[in-house]
């Protein structure tokens, strides 16, 4: 499943990021499932260097 995630940098990140990000996903139930999928996505395309302590997820909805 595709999902659109929203997502925000924590308070105090040098650099501040807020908005959405598509990330594939195999459990909508799972919120953390939802949140290490929308991670692995920003990784790849680009902030490489954040971990997840770095991110926080606000909300996401299925978009396909």
């Amino acid at each position: 499943m595709k999902v659109r995630c929203q997502m925000q940098t924590r308070p105090g990140m040098f650099t501040q990021y807020e908005g959405h990000v598509d990330a594939r996903c195999n459990d909508l139930a799972q919120w953390d499932d939802v949140f290490q999928a929308a991670i692995r996505e920003l990784q790849r395309i680009a902030f490489p260097d954040y971990n997840a302590s770095m991110w926080k997820l606000m909300s996401f909805e299925q978009i396909d």
